[in-house]
């Protein structure tokens, strides 16, 4: 039975970079469409950014991707932001790729990032599945933000003539409650500071233990987040970690300690040391923190090097 529904048009902006975001972010659209579209009457329409100009001058949400390279997408996105028009920014953390980065581009991708950064506009993902977890939430926030109806006039304000029909007997004056008494800075919840949430200190810093017992290690693949955890140290390269303050880095051997070193292979993910301004040779290297998954997260170091994982062939 055909049904009246109303139609957002969605940019997909990606560099050529990010063709798996790409494909990433159409398939959010899809989703929300398939899972959405029934009750709330709204329809998420992708176009890509190679699209007519006037197409992309009347679309209503930009989605754009980007990993090394910005080209001229950025005049575009201030353009489209001036308009008034929501725009969604994801910048990947992973490592590039020589053959798929230009010096040049890279660093003007950089500035760019931290001007957004500083706007609130930029997200970082530390992998495409990253991407695809923080998508539906934020698909979900947008949607919801340009399809809320317009607030009342306030009162005293001048506004569009109305008719209103009372379709029941108006309600009886009810007195106006009393005040209540000011609340004293003692009973506010929010007053007493909050406890500094324990940091477990990481197993290649702790001194043996002394009665030889070994901690088991264990895989972790839940929730979105890929890790492995020994005893109280939980060590995630994916996740939400863009979302978690960052604390101190942990100083470790570049030798490793050798649990963990057998929990990564077991977890089929291979270590190696690496300098974060580096063009590195892996596209899917990511960087491995200790955190609690919760409240912090601590970057795994050796000297200026960064502790980054890849998966074994």
């Amino acid at each position: 039975m055909p049904r009246q529904a109303v139609v957002y048009t969605v940019v997909v902006a990606s560099a050529v970079d990010t063709d798996e975001e790409r494909q990433a972010v159409l398939e959010a659209i899809h989703a929300w469409n398939t899972g959405h579209s029934a009750a709330t009457g709204v329809v998420l329409l992708p176009m890509p950014w190679e699209s007519d100009r006037v197409i992309l001058r009347d679309a209503d949400i930009l989605i754009g991707t980007f990993w090394t390279r910005l080209g001229t997408a950025s005049v575009e996105i201030d353009a489209f932001r001036k308009a008034g028009k929501r725009v969604l920014l994801y910048f990947s953390d992973g490592p590039a790729i020589p053959s798929k980065a230009n010096r040049e581009q890279y660093d003007d991708l950089e500035n760019y990032r931290l001007r957004c950064e500083r706007e609130h506009l930029a997200e970082g993902y530390g992998s495409v599945g990253e991407l695809r977890a923080k998508l539906p939430q934020h698909l979900a926030t947008v949607v919801r933000e340009l399809h809320a109806p317009p607030p009342e006039p306030a009162a005293g304000r001048a506004g569009p003539a109305k008719v209103v029909v009372e379709l029941r007997p108006a309600d009886p004056p009810r007195a106006e409650p009393s005040p209540a008494p000011p609340v004293s800075a003692p009973q506010r919840p929010d007053i007493a500071p909050r406890p500094e949430p324990a940091r477990p200190s990481p197993i290649a810093s702790r001194a043996a233990d002394p009665a030889g017992v070994q901690e088991a290690a264990t895989v972790v693949r839940e929730g979105g987040w890929s890790g492995v955890s020994i005893g109280d140290d939980f060590y995630a390269w994916e996740g939400p970690l863009t979302d978690l303050p960052e604390d101190d880095p942990v100083e470790m051997s570049r030798d490793l300690d050798p649990r963990l070193r057998t929990a990564l292979s077991e977890a089929g993910a291979l270590p190696s040391w690496q300098t974060k301004s580096d063009l590195l040779t892996w596209r899917d290297e990511q960087r491995v923190f200790i955190t609690d998954r919760r409240t912090y997260k601590r970057a795994v170091v050796n000297g200026k090097d960064v502790l980054f994982v890849r998966s074994a062939p």
